[in-house]
């Protein structure tokens, strides 16, 4: 399927501005807004000029109050905050507003069903698109890196359940290696490379959502692969870079075993959506 390509200019006709529900944290949007470039580069098959992206528009709400936090009872919901961002990118004329939105985090997804109900604007589901994906590639024991607000939210597990029949979701928290439980590989091999040690006072940043992208020392990617290796050896087929911020450490990294990025997956959705390739969820 080709999109739609002005043969006077050369360029796509955009049909829907995308929206993009970021700050959450900043760097997993500024992620998005590159694998939306991307994108556009594989769909029309050439080398783009500026004229060939699709317009977006982003609200960057980092005040928005931790997620994980929500969900474990431990801080206000966020609901107010992803509704407040919806609503300011898709005000005003039409070509000068969202047609529909992306969230560029993950665990904001448990949110998704009571988001939708408050705005009229189609929200894409970045948890179905990726649990379609890893059904499509045949998986059947699909291994998910994703934080704890997300796994007992079960975003991943319930969207296999209604979506691919007999597809079985591990994570971390499902494992035990080296004498430590599933609590402690969870919190040593993704809570802590992506927010930082845990505190007294809460999480101290110095992870991923600070920004550590570059890691010389290899101490994030390396948690970060080594759970991966655990999941492959719990005979997972592929893994779900479930956080928003993982892909900026590990996307090309060699592991042995397919990993998706729900935010590629969900990138090419949205150019496809914009383009009318796809019909707006």
């Amino acid at each position: 399927m080709s999109a739609d390509i002005d043969a006077k200019g050369g360029s796509l006709r955009w049909k829907h501005v995308i929206g993009i529900l970021g700050g959450m944290g900043p760097y997993a949007h500024i992620e998005l807004e590159k694998q939306l470039l991307q994108a556009t580069a594989e769909l029309i098959g050439r080398p783009p000029v500026d004229q060939d992206y699709p317009s977006w528009l982003l609200a960057s709400f980092p005040e928005t109050p931790d997620r994980t936090l929500a969900l474990l009872g431990r801080g206000p919901s966020p609901l107010p905050w992803l509704e407040r961002g919806v609503r300011s990118i898709t005000a005003g004329q039409p070509g000068l507003r969202a047609e529909f939105v992306v969230i560029a985090c993950i665990t904001a997804h448990a949110y998704l069903e009571q988001l939708q109900r408050r705005v009229a604007v189609p929200v894409v589901d970045t948890i179905v698109e990726t649990v379609r994906r890893a059904a499509d590639l045949g998986a059947r024991r699909v291994g998910v890196l994703a934080t704890t607000g997300a796994l007992q939210a079960r975003v991943y597990q319930d969207a296999a359940e209604r979506l691919a029949d007999g597809m079985e979701i591990v994570s971390l928290l499902d494992l035990e290696h080296g004498g430590r439980s599933g609590v402690d590989l969870q919190e040593l091999l993704l809570m802590e490379p992506v927010y930082g040690p845990w505190t007294s006072s809460g999480r101290a940043g110095g992870g991923l959502k600070s920004g550590l992208v570059e890691d010389p020392a290899g101490e994030i990617s390396g948690r970060v692969a080594e759970g991966v290796r655990l999941l492959k050896e719990a005979r997972a087929e592929l893994v779900v870079l479930g956080c928003t911020e993982l892909p900026m450490v590990i996307r090309d990294q060699a592991h042995g075993i397919p990993l998706l990025d729900p935010l590629a997956i969900v990138a090419r959705s949205a150019v496809e959506m914009a383009s009318g390739i796809r019909p707006l969820p």
